[in-house]
């Protein structure tokens, strides 16, 4: 199990002396300084290894600060405690503002988002969607209240996603293509687009079919093909679910509920098919946390070979 902890610079800026002919010293002014960022969904895990944070090379997360009631304006204001970018160009570089969030007595507490977007006006309001090898969200908190006594701030951010994992693999003989056209997911608990309460993880979000075409991904010179998709569930626990497959996989379209598939935010399932001359047989199921390849070893409900006939699009009956 992998843990992954970023130290990040702390930005603080003294300012002192006057021109005054008395010499008073103004007050010293203290930023906001990331010092520590974990990602954990249940136990600390990364998201998907060197494509996405905190793996990439460059990043960048929104910051707000509140009073410490989470409610009311720190000191009263929004401009400059509200989505402040917070950024790295490295991979282990040290977090940086430009405008960076100035702390003063008041007691207050930090909240952030991952990836940043500048349309964002409320840590309750972020746009979320489900995606193919898209973007993973992270939300969190600072562990304890902030002030320039304390402008400290260490983050546990966690997924605000499920991520799905459907792996295809070539049998010997199978003489197609081998390429994935599109896919259709559908369940009451999963949904295409919602809203993220970057706060608590909270989604609002009404449930539909998430949708991903033009995909055409080929299998590898391994002859494996991984569908990575990262999807909005709406359940407040992970629960065991049914989702629908339909997709269309060298031209032919084939459908099936698969059973035994865990939804949660930070859960990892993954659905293992190989496809042969007679159409694609579905292999089984693993559960696994975030970061898990999953396979015999890892936790869950594992299922025998499960072979599914359904219509192809040619109008012949196929496997699934």
């Amino acid at each position: 199990m992998k843990k992954y902890i970023f130290s990040l610079a702390l930005l603080t800026a003294v300012v002192a002396g006057c021109t005054k002919s008395n010499q008073d010293d103004k007050p010293e002014i203290v930023e906001l300084s990331l010092s520590s960022v974990d990602i954990a969904p249940y136990k600390l895990k990364s998201v998907v290894p060197g494509s996405y944070f905190p793996d990439n090379v460059a990043a960048s997360i929104g910051m707000f600060v509140t009073a410490a009631d989470g409610i009311t304006p720190y000191d009263g204001k929004t401009d400059g405690y509200s989505n402040v970018l917070y950024a790295k160009n490295a991979k282990d570089a040290a977090w940086f503002s430009a405008e960076p969030i100035i702390l003063s007595k008041t007691t207050g507490l930090a909240f952030g988002y991952y990836p940043y977007n500048n349309s964002v006006k409320d840590i309750t309001s972020i746009p979320v969607k489900s995606s193919l090898d898209g973007d993973d969200y992270l939300y969190g908190a600072s562990e304890g209240a902030v002030s320039a006594e304390a402008p400290w701030v260490n983050m546990e951010m966690k997924h605000a996603l499920a991520r799905l994992t459907v792996v295809f693999r070539k049998e010997a003989g199978y003489v197609g293509q081998g390429i994935l056209q599109s896919m259709t997911l559908s369940s009451p608990v999963l949904a295409p687009e919602g809203i993220l309460n970057a706060m608590d993880g909270g989604i609002s979000a009404k449930n539909g079919a998430i949708s991903f075409k033009e995909i055409y991904k080929p299998f590898n010179l391994e002859g494996r093909l991984d569908a990575e998709c990262l999807i909005i569930p709406t359940l407040a626990e992970p629960a065991m679910q049914t989702v629908s497959f339909r997709f269309i996989f060298d031209g032919k379209e084939y459908t099936s509920d698969v059973s035994g598939i865990v939804i949660g935010q930070g859960m990892h399932a993954t659905v293992l098919m190989t496809v042969n001359t007679d159409g694609v047989v579905l292999n089984g199921v693993s559960i696994s946390d975030w970061d898990e390849a999953g396979g015999t070893t890892a936790s869950g409900n594992m299922r025998p070979t499960d072979v599914y006939s359904t219509e192809g699009l040619d109008g012949k009956q196929g496997n699934l």
